[in-house]
């Protein structure tokens, strides 16, 4: 391996193909996170109160009237 500086012209062409059109442009454009892209999991039983998720610490199962106040509280 030579460790003399490169000297040719790179790149030799210039690859636009990417760029030709705006649906291809979005296409390959770097990921943008949103919080409209985030799922919130909601885990729910048919028990009156909320239970823990033993596999998962800190998640619990919700009864229905907890997932609507839930949803509710996060809109």
């Amino acid at each position: 391996m030579s460790l003399e500086p490169f000297s040719g012209r790179f790149p030799h062409t210039r690859l636009r193909r990417l760029r030709q059109h705006d649906w291809l442009r979005r296409a390959v454009a770097e990921t943008v996170l949103r919080p409209a892209d985030l799922v919130w999991p909601l885990f729910v039983h048919d028990h009156e109160a909320a239970a823990p998720v033993a596999s998962m610490p800190g998640v619990e199962r919700l009864p229905i009237a907890g997932v609507l106040r839930a949803a509710a509280e996060a809109a």
